[in-house]
């Protein structure tokens, strides 16, 4: 298990979440449900859209799923890292709270 998943419920992850990276731009909620849900119980996805006006209703090319345990998020993150989806290799990782993640992004700056 990596020091993240042992730490998950520390400051700055939220719950049993996970970052679904590289998806086609086809990609709906019920695609997500199917291929993640055989791993347990998910209590949300939040599928972005798109927000390049030409493609109006298509996925942002990455989704964020949330499970209700954290033993089914790891099991499903171990499983579907680099797989094929839907012809693209997706990869996943754990997720942080948006303020967490953009301070990481300044640290060691000066």
């Amino acid at each position: 298990m990596s020091s993240v998943a042992k730490n998950h419920r520390g400051p700055g992850l939220k719950g049993w979440r996970i970052l679904v990276r590289n998806l086609k731009f086809e990609t709906k909620e019920e695609d997500i449900r199917k291929l993640a849900g055989k791993f347990g119980e998910i209590l949300e996805i939040n599928l972005p859209k798109s927000k390049d006006k030409r493609f109006p209703n298509s996925c942002a090319g990455f989704c964020f799923i949330q499970f209700k345990r954290r033993v089914d998020a790891e099991t499903a993150k171990k499983e579907l890292n680099f797989i094929k989806f839907n012809g693209r290799k997706i990869s996943l990782d754990w997720t942080m709270n948006k303020d967490d993640w953009e301070n990481s992004q300044h640290e060691g700056i000066f």
